[in-house]
């Protein structure tokens, strides 16, 4: 449900000099990266726009964003096996990003008809547009400096919606209740959020974050919380490398038991699946092209996504594994991509969310722990040590000296030791040096040998250091 025109991806694909792969997409977008540098206070001014013609909406079909020969974007509606698709949007807006609200009874996207990209809601046949964030410009051009809010995705019990927003200098993960009230940050850390994907029993948001250097697929609790990555793309420094992978655009599978995402580890775009928990990662569109912006079905057994194999870029249809790959647009004049498909009613076991909390910015404070020691429950006595004798004796030694003549430079001493036959297991000769840096030896060494039986004989020095 979220473009390719996102700035992220833009980014990626300028370092990595992979414009090729969505030349006609990008170039018709006409995307402008806003680098947010102050904040502005949410409204809600009311946008009438009730001339759409009504579809024949119905859980079979999906939502998409066409860009038209004009450079436009438009919202249009479609219904699976049908070449007939309905303009919601029906306006001279750039109107992208469609999300379903649970009971498909209406669509959050983005829209710039006030200036910057804000977050805006109308019906499902385009009836009652109005924007719930406010990002007017002075002249509603674009505006840079700005702050913009993209990518909406609707709580699976209708009652907030979650989005990007650059309103404190960098991408943040916000929640909001429908009606753009009780705007919350819930990602608020030092690294750009982008992306979040609600999973259907509320508990968790999947993401992508820049924070080890290209994008990672993460999660975290709703609230912000328990934040992790699911992929690994650390690089060195924590700064984005073109040459390395990253994955973005993840998705949520219905049962919650998978995630779809987009990855560049094929050296162009593919979808690949994992496990929730990051594991069993899989491509499953493998081809030429470049494929990107998954999204399951309701019901889990298909996923729609944006493929450039077929030149432009065209919304596919395949099974959940990866097979049965087919058109489903394309006869539009334009590129046609975010595609959101209409959801079934509500999961009726659904947790309804709660009132989010702002994460709270925390560095790491480490404090000493200062432990009372605990009285000990009854009197120990002491049990006396045995007396030692010191230093220890030895049977006198045998009448004998060293079976060869030593130096103070060890490595010559031992190995000449070790290959003495008898009667002697082992001999050391040590150095002792005066200077902490080793460089002066003292002219003396000592050859201690141990002899068979473990009895010792102390030789006398032979050479000098």
């Amino acid at each position: 449900m979220r473009s390719t025109t996102d700035s992220n991806l833009i980014s990626f694909l300028s370092h990595a000099k992979l414009g090729q792969f969505l030349p006609r997409l990008l170039a018709a977008a006409g995307v402008t990266i806003l680098l947010a540098l102050s904040i502005l206070t949410f409204s809600r001014p009311v946008h009438g726009q009730d001339t759409a013609p009504t579809p024949d909406v119905n859980s079979e079909g999906f939502a998409f964003t066409v860009v038209g020969a004009g450079g436009n974007k438009q919202i249009y509606y479609r219904t699976i096996g049908s070449d007939d698709a309905t303009n919601l949007s029906n306006n001279k807006f750039n109107d992208s990003q469609p999300a379903w609200s649970p009971d498909g009874e209406q669509i959050a996207f983005v829209s710039d008809r006030d200036g910057n990209n804000e977050i805006c809601v109308m019906n499902k046949d385009g009836s009652g547009q109005h924007c719930i964030t406010d990002r007017h410009t002075s002249d509603k051009k674009p505006d840079s400096s700005l702050p913009e809010d993209v990518h909406p995705f609707w709580s699976p019990d209708g009652e907030h919606i979650v989005f990007v927003s650059t309103q404190d200098g960098k991408k943040q993960i916000y929640i909001m209740n429908t009606d753009g009230t009780g705007i919350t940050n819930i990602s608020n850390n030092v690294a750009n959020e982008d992306q979040p994907v609600w999973s259907t029993d509320l508990k968790s948001i999947v993401f992508i974050s820049d924070r080890s250097g290209n994008s990672n697929v993460c999660i975290m609790d709703f609230s912000g919380y328990n934040q992790r990555c699911l992929t690994n793309n650390r690089t060195l420094k924590r700064t984005p490398n073109p040459t390395r992978t990253s994955d973005f655009l993840p998705f949520y599978s219905p049962d919650g038991t998978q995630i779809a995402f987009v990855s560049t580890r094929d050296h162009n775009l593919e979808i690949y699946v994992m496990r929730s928990d990051g594991s069993f990662q899989k491509n499953i569109s493998s081809s030429l092209g470049d494929d990107s912006q998954p999204a399951w079905s309701p019901d889990g057994q298909n996923m729609l996504f944006t493929t450039t194999r077929d030149g432009g870029s065209t919304i596919y249809i395949m099974n959940a594994d990866g097979s049965n790959q087919r058109a489903l647009t394309g006869s539009l004049k334009g590129d046609d991509f975010d595609p959101a498909w209409q959801p079934l009613p509500p999961n009726p076991d659904a947790t309804p969310t709660k009132v989010p909390t702002a994460t709270p910015k925390v560095k790491p404070v480490f404090t000493l722990v200062i432990r009372t020691p605990v009285p000990p429950t009854e009197t120990l006595t002491p049990v006396p040590p045995t007396p030692i004798t010191y230093p220890p004796t030895f049977p006198p030694p045998p009448a004998h000296d060293c079976p060869i003549n030593t130096t103070s430079r060890a490595t010559s001493g031992i190995s000449a030791l070790l290959a003495a036959p008898q009667p002697f297991d082992w001999c050391a000769c040590v150095s002792f040096y005066e200077s902490q840096d080793y460089s002066q030896p003292q002219a003396e060494a000592v050859c201690n040998c141990i002899e068979k039986g473990g009895t010792t004989a102390v030789c006398d020095p032979q050479s000098q250091g």
